[in-house]
């Protein structure tokens, strides 16, 4: 937390800026904690939507592609596209925030 008046980082649960002296002001909403909710929903219940979802995706390009008609093949190939797209950006985000800054 850093001091309103000076900019100062505030150690710990210290009510005064050891700087200046002025009362620290405390947020009204605990950032942490939300930040931590929505890392625990984001971590918890997204995989499981999204894996089924994958699934899916792939099972039907597959089906398209394999189909006789020429417009099917089309959209399969391209929700195969889309489908990697979206496991590659899956898979930088996930590499990026465990080993990231």
């Amino acid at each position: 937390m850093y001091c309103q008046k000076c900019g100062n980082e505030v150690v710990g649960v210290a009510k005064f800026c050891s700087s200046c002296g002025d009362v620290v002001q405390e947020s009204k909403t605990p950032t942490g904690l939300i930040a931590a909710t929505w890392a625990l929903f984001l971590g918890s219940y997204v995989p499981l939507l999204a894996i089924p979802a994958s699934i899916g995706m792939l099972v039907t390009a597959i089906m398209l592609i394999r189909s006789g008609n020429r417009t099917g093949k089309i959209n399969g190939i391209i929700a195969l596209i889309i489908l990697g797209i979206g496991f590659m950006i899956g898979f930088v985000i996930g590499f990026s925030a465990t080993y990231g800054k």
